[in-house]
């Protein structure tokens, strides 16, 4: 019988222990929306990764440049050899003294603990383990990682995400250096690089792009050095909720300026019943303006909604109140929720 389903049935970390315990081969394959990833089993233990937004993937290429090991142009000479000769990179690196073993394996088992912190973000994906399938055949990787001790990593990481993300709420933050060294931490090669990177223009996602420490340690670190007071933040980009009010705003605006013209012509043409006439223009007036409330509202629950399925997974239970995703009293207050029995779901309604 074939391994698949959904992780909302059957959750991720029940199915890579599922795979780890009964010592399966194999590669597990993920799909969420537009995205996919794969997982690499043999014997039970991890041997590698691949993840793809958008149909794309992040090749090992991308992360040799953001980790500066192998400068560029030497890199591109490397991979025209790849492409003529068949040659696996991780051997054509070893052979032309570029990277040791150890290093290629260290890059590879970041790559496989990149992927596990994307894939447990996803709150709806379809799996299916492949047990004649194999990733990277001709690899020289000798990495072999017991799925436990990732997934330990992997849990630990989700454990500490809320306070970082509450701090921290977007990735697209821009902070600035308010003491010349590092103070109050101990220094990690992951805080000093972060740190050199702080000058006040570059977002958190710029950071991730230009270094080889992943999305989580580059948050982490930021994290760190703005709870130290080493840091402070001088930008952060406006919640996706205003964004979606602001749309919805101008969505039903124009919509009530048809209205409104249309309410105005209506109330000319009516020969001799003025009265009638502005009695239909404060009619259609509200209507515009319900239609607004209306569409605001509408993008109010869509965020909500989002924000307690994205709680949900990073804590396996969903929230005890609104208060628990934002602090935002005008939403709060604009909404009733309330958590089901054995924590089965949730109900959500305006109060408007």
């Amino acid at each position: 019988m074939p391994l698949e389903g959904n992780v909302k049935e059957f959750g991720l970390a029940d199915v890579l222990q599922f795979i780890a315990g009964n010592q399966k081969a194999g590669v597990l394959q993920l799909t969420s929306k537009n995205d996919k990833a794969s997982i690499a089993f043999d014997y039970g233990k991890i041997t590698g990764a691949v993840y793809g937004r958008q149909g794309r993937q992040d090749q090992l290429q991308n992360y040799l440049l953001r980790s500066k090991k192998v400068e560029q142009g030497k890199l591109k000479s490397i991979l025209k050899i790849q492409v003529d000769t068949g040659i696996p990179l991780g051997e054509l690196l070893l052979k032309e003294g570029l990277m040791t073993q150890e290093e290629i394996d260290g890059l590879v088992t970041f790559k496989i603990q990149e992927v596990l912190d994307e894939v447990f973000t996803w709150s709806d994906a379809r799996y299916k383990f492949n047990p004649e399938e194999r990733l990277y055949q001709n690899s020289r990787s000798q990495v072999a990682i017991p799925a436990e001790l990732l997934l330990l990593e992997t849990l630990r990481r989700k454990d500490e995400w809320p306070a970082i993300a509450k701090a921290l709420p977007s990735d697209g933050v821009i902070l600035k250096k308010i003491q010349d060294t590092v103070t109050g931490l101990e220094i990690s090669t992951d805080l000093q690089q972060i740190f050199e990177m702080v000058d006040g223009s570059k977002t958190i996602s710029q950071m991730i792009g230009e270094t080889y420490l992943g999305r989580f340690r580059t948050f982490n670190a930021v994290y760190n050095l703005l709870m130290s007071g080493t840091v402070e933040i001088i930008h952060t980009p406006e919640p996706e909720v205003r964004v979606a009010e602001r749309q919805a705003k101008k969505t039903a605006s124009a919509t009530g300026k048809i209205i409104t013209t249309a309410a105005v012509l209506l109330g000319l043409a009516v020969l001799g019943g003025a009265g009638f006439g502005a009695y239909k223009i404060n009619l259609l007036t509200a209507q515009k303006n319900n239609l607004i409330q209306r569409e605001i509202i509408r993008a109010r629950m869509g965020w909500l909604k989002n924000r307690i399925e994205v709680y949900y997974m990073l804590n396996g239970s969903y929230p005890a109140s609104l208060s628990d995703i934002t602090s935002d009293r005008k939403i709060i207050s604009s909404f009733d929720y309330h958590k089901n029995e054995e924590d089965s779901g949730y109900r959500l309604k305006s109060r408007q």
